[in-house]
């Protein structure tokens, strides 16, 4: 280290910062991808601050319905307030992101290294039966609001 100079920390960029890529091609993207593997089912939720996916998959004679929420924060690493086209980029971010994580749970499973089960797991909302009043569809009954 030389004399004088003061030694800043180590910030790793975080992926895809900086993406050019659309809300709503990565929006897109993640449907397609779910579609693919055999989801019927999708809606999407966006608010300022949250990002939320929900679909129904069909397996082994049910319906199982997922919901997936991003989080979009308010300030950003720094402390500062995320703002104008500063929140429209972490929005765009966080979609690659979460493109990419579903992305690699499917090759898990399809690669037999994990069952869908305990991939998908975390984002169970239901299965099968009726609503029983915390947020969970029946999937062949469509989306209703609870």
């Amino acid at each position: 280290m030389r004399e004088g100079r003061a030694v800043s920390a180590y910030q790793a960029r975080r992926h895809y910062e900086g993406t050019v890529v659309a809300e709503s091609k990565s929006l897109l993207d993640i449907e397609y991808l779910l579609r693919l593997h055999g989801v019927q089912t999708v809606r999407w939720t966006t608010g300022v601050d949250l990002i939320r996916i929900e679909f129904a998959w069909p397996y082994q004679g049910q319906d199982l319905a997922f919901r997936i929420d991003l989080a979009v924060p308010a300030k950003d690493r720094a402390g500062y307030d995320l703002m104008g086209q500063k929140r429209d980029q972490e929005r765009r971010r966080l979609l690659r992101v979460l493109l990419n994580h579903i992305k690699a749970k499917l090759v898990a499973v399809e690669d037999g290294l994990v069952d869908l089960e305990r991939e998908f797991l975390p984002y169970l909302i239901g299965k099968g039966g009726p609503d029983d009043g915390r947020g969970t569809h029946r999937a062949s009954e469509g989306w209703q609001s609870a």
